[in-house]
Formats: C-alpha cells, sequence, structure tokens
C-alpha cells in the first residue's frame, strides 16, 4: 500500500514569495513549475495528484518537494550543477586560438581572417567568429576606436 505524503512544511513568508513567483507573468517556467509544486505539496495535495495536475511526472514532483526541504527557495530557485551542454570544443583549443589571434600573424597577411584562422586550428569559420566576439576582438582593425 502506497503512503501518503505529509503536507509540504513551508512558513508564511515563504508562502507569499512562492505564491508571488506563481501569480508573477516574468517568472521563469522551470521556476514556476517548481512553485506550484511547492504550494500543492504545502496543501498536502498527494505527488500523484500534484503530477496529473501540472503535467510533469511523480519523480518530479518528489525531487522538488526534497530539495525544497533541504534547502528552503534558494535550493527550487537555481538549477543543479552540471545542467546544460557541455563545450564541443577544449578549453585548450579556445585559448590557442585567443592567443594566435593576438600574439601572432599569419605567413603572407597582415592579420588573421575567421577562415584562415579556423583551417590553421580545425574548427569552422563560424566557431572562431563566436570566440572573437566573446572576447572583444577584431583582428582586422589596426586600432581601436
Amino acid at each position: 500500500m502506497a503512503t501518503r505524503a505529509r503536507a509540504l512544511a513551508i512558513s508564511d513568508v515563504d508562502r507569499q514569495i512562492v505564491d508571488g513567483w506563481v501569480r508573477a507573468r516574468t517568472t521563469p517556467r522551470r521556476l514556476h513549475l517548481r512553485a506550484r509544486i511547492v504550494l500543492l505539496a504545502a496543501q498536502g495535495v498527494p505527488p500523484g495528484q500534484i503530477a496529473q495536475r501540472l503535467g510533469t511526472s511523480r519523480p518530479t514532483v518528489h525531487l522538488w518537494r526534497a530539495r525544497f526541504q533541504a534547502g528552503g527557495l534558494a535550493a527550487i530557485r537555481k538549477d543543479a550543477p552540471g545542467r546544460g551542454r557541455r563545450p564541443s570544443i577544449p578549453a585548450a583549443t579556445v585559448q590557442a586560438i585567443i592567443t594566435a589571434t593576438t600574439q601572432t600573424t599569419p605567413t603572407g597577411a597582415t592579420h588573421w581572417s575567421t577562415r584562415t584562422m579556423a583551417e590553421a586550428f580545425g574548427v569552422s569559420n563560424a566557431t572562431v567568429a563566436r570566440l572573437w566576439q566573446a572576447h572583444g576582438l577584431q583582428p582586422h582593425r589596426v586600432r581601436p576606436f
């Protein structure tokens, strides 16, 4: 027989903050879902019903209940570390491209272009362009304005 989950203990101040997140139109979708899970759990709604009402899974409901119990509001505001796409270009390659851009010039040319740099390092020219933009590099300019 399945055991019923107890109502989640939440202070009045925390309840007001979480309720504000649910009502705000600018709250990110993931935080909105987490806040609704916490509010329904605080009302004593079983995890299965919470999952059904919110269109999510029971493990998700259990996860956010547990995280809120362990860390409060801060725990549901931020994602766990390690989420997101891994960098596809190694940090050593990025550093080598930046160093080469700022300290060397290609043979037979006055400055690097994205295509010559990409060919030299075996990456795409779009990758070089993104790296240059992220680091504020403009090798075609002799002096900054």
